[in-house]
């Protein structure tokens, strides 16, 4: 039925622009020619983020382009008559000003869903998990700093305030239901804590495998590290991956830094204050921050209750730190996650 649909709703390209992408869409990600057209949107396809970062550079390089297409631009125009008029523009960029919402799904009836970035800035993480999220929006929040114009968060308030305001502009009125990925996870503790304060009402609060004391980490965290904490979010520990995304040297260092800058703004963090609710979703930690995932719910993530004003709910959920959202483990990660809402009428 979704071939036959896809296929009786099929558009072709209206211009030259448009008939250069196509080809390029179907070859990159592997597509049908008869299901695939100018208006088919591209997160209905199931696309990873390494196929994501693997059409732009394919773009770029078929295109001649001059200067990188940025990530976002693929994010926020889902089909390729969408961006064709950005792709245009890229020659003489104007400078914008920073928009951290992402949209991963725009339909459905129940309350909107908000994922906050995990440690490495970027939201390509979700894009497994947001396809199999159709009743309700499902809105992520990218950090600033990836675009040329723009200059990175320099504190944790200033990046609360701004995803605070982001998320109002687009959902005027709660409830609100938010979670965090990793490091993302106190920013949306932070973040619901502002909403809280201002009147509004959080029905959800997820953590993605975050303890809520996470100074000590922080502090742990080096350059080196925060590169390979990006390598194992893109899967690039070998050089051969690296080249197959072709992700430049000067790319990935950049994005190194945005990390770096991240990570470096919580090392003097200490979480205070509370919300009405918590849900932790966990793992198998890290290397070097607990040695099971027994020790890592007994000595860490069972603090959360100091933060919350009922009792935390706790899912132990598939895989580990980096993989829990991955094609192996997200199926069963989203049913965990969407139970999770409906016990918390969101």
């Amino acid at each position: 039925m979704v071939k036959i649909y896809r296929k009786i709703t099929k558009v072709a390209p209206a211009d030259e622009l448009g008939s250069s992408l196509l080809p390029i869409f179907i070859d990159c990600l592997g597509l049908e020619h008869q299901d695939f057209g100018v208006q088919s949107p591209l997160l209905d396809q199931g696309v990873t983020s390494i196929e994501l970062i693997k059409l732009k550079k394919a773009i770029e390089e078929r295109l001649s382009l001059s200067q990188e297409i940025p990530m976002i631009t693929l994010l926020r125009n889902q089909t390729i008559r969408a961006p064709s008029a950005s792709l245009r523009d890229l020659q003489n960029p104007a400078p914008q000003l920073h928009n951290p919402v992402v949209v991963l799904h725009n339909e459905g009836s129940k309350t909107p869903f908000w994922l906050i970035h995990p440690g490495v800035g970027e939201v390509l993480v979700f894009l497994n998990l947001a396809k199999y999220i159709q009743d309700r929006p499902v809105f992520a929040l990218r950090a600033r700093g990836f675009n040329e114009s723009e200059e990175p968060f320099t504190s944790i308030d200033e990046a609360v305030r701004t995803y605070h305001t982001a998320i109002k502009q687009t959902q005027p009125d709660g409830p609100y239901a938010i979670a965090g990925y990793s490091y993302g996870a106190m920013l949306a503790f932070e973040t619901s804590k502002l909403l809280e304060q201002t009147g509004d009402t959080v029905g959800f609060l997820g953590s993605f495998n975050l303890p809520p004391h996470i100074r000590s980490r922080m502090r742990q965290l080096d350059f080196r590290q925060c590169l390979l904490h990006l390598a194992y979010f893109l899967d690039l520990i070998s050089e051969v991956r690296a080249t197959e995304l072709a992700l430049s040297r000067p790319a990935l260092l950049k994005w190194a830094c945005l990390a770096f800058g991240l990570q470096s703004m919580a090392v003097e963090y200490e979480p205070s204050g509370s919300v009405g609710a918590i849900d932790c979703f966990y793992c198998v930690p890290l290397v070097g921050v607990a040695s099971s995932k027994r020790e890592w719910y007994d000595e860490h993530l069972v603090k959360w209750r100091d933060f919350a004003r009922s009792e935390p709910r706790f899912h132990d959920v598939g895989g580990a730190h980096y993989t829990k959202l991955s094609a192996e483990h997200v199926f069963g990660f989203q049913k965990t996650l969407r139970r999770a809402l409906e016990e918390r009428g969101s």
